[in-house]
């Protein structure tokens, strides 16, 4: 403890919003030293006792007392925050996986378009504007060929990742992306109504507590997303393919790229939000200000999903 708090102990001057704010400040501290390894001084409890015994004043203990409000609210928010970036990470890896492996069946697809077609021979005259080139099998083994005699090739390993395969799982991936942008948004929500608090009781930096939110991968999976449409091919080669342009339509219609300038809440609803609060609110009901965050004015875009 430096010596000009200890004067103001000794002469019984310490405010409750000083003592206050120095508990916040303390928290910023020790949670950086666990999160950052640092090793940067904080006030012992037996200090923070010195402190709150130094308070006589109804008016300052009642503060005080406020500001306890505040550091167990700040106090739960990384969990809170945590636990929605974590769920966001879960979806966006199930995306990303479905996307991924898409992309590389299709592009296997589009490269064998032009590879030999194996006919029998009578496969072969029963389709002579067959546009590709064909490879004759005299021989086949009775197993390999329908009833007129014409070969049944294998489907391929591809095929469970293609576009038919992922459409028929449409409702799941919908889901996906609902809560990937939900809890993306709760994230950035959790960060606003943070700053709105500590903005309040004069540290805006209690932020700190929570991490800035990286798009990078938000980048990144929307890249892929921009490569679907162009890498669609059929040209006969699987049963039961769906038509190329009903595929791309159907794509475009269930993944869209994620606009990052909307995962923030919105300014006139983060405005509405801070209107609200105070010392009292925190003590009260802080859910309500989150609640008006998640709202938003006028943009449909980010329910994309939803429709």
């Amino acid at each position: 403890m430096d010596k000009i708090l200890q004067q103001k102990v000794h002469a019984g001057t310490l405010t409750g919003d000083e003592v206050g704010l120095l508990m916040l400040r303390d928290l910023l501290v020790v949670y950086e030293n666990a999160q950052e390894c640092k090793r940067l001084p904080h006030f012992s409890q037996a200090d923070m006792s010195v402190l709150i015994n130094a308070l006589t004043l109804p008016k300052d203990i009642r503060r005080y007392n406020e500001y306890r409000y505040i550091h167990d609210f700040a106090l739960r928010q990384p969990a809170i925050f945590e636990s929605a970036k974590n769920a966001a990470e879960l979806y966006y890896w199930r995306l990303f996986h479905i996307l991924d492996t898409l992309l590389s069946a299709e592009k296997e697809n589009k490269a064998l378009q032009h590879a030999a077609i194996i006919m029998t021979p009578a496969q072969r005259l029963a389709t002579p504007d067959c546009p590709r080139p064909v490879a004759i099998l005299e021989a086949p083994a009775p197993e390999f060929c329908d009833l007129l005699g014409h070969y049944m090739p294998s489907i391929p390993g591809r095929a469970m990742y293609m576009a038919e395969a992922v459409l028929a799982q449409e409702a799941q991936i919908r889901q996906y992306g609902q809560e990937l942008l939900r809890n993306l948004r709760e994230c950035y929500v959790r960060k606003a109504g943070l700053q709105l608090v500590g903005e309040m009781c004069g540290l805006p930096e209690i932020t700190r507590l929570l991490p800035e939110m990286s798009t990078h991968d938000i980048d990144v999976l929307n890249n892929k997303i921009h490569r679907l449409s162009g890498i669609i091919t059929r040209y006969g080669a699987l049963p039961n393919e769906f038509p190329e342009q009903d595929i791309r339509i159907r794509l475009e219609r269930l993944f869209q790229p994620i606009d990052t300038d909307e995962l923030p809440p919105e300014p006139e609803m983060v405005a509405l939000a801070g209107k609200g609060i105070s010392f009292e609110t925190v003590q009260g009901n802080t859910e309500a200000m989150f609640a008006i965050m998640r709202q938003r004015s006028h943009s449909l875009a980010f329910h994309r999903y939803l429709s």
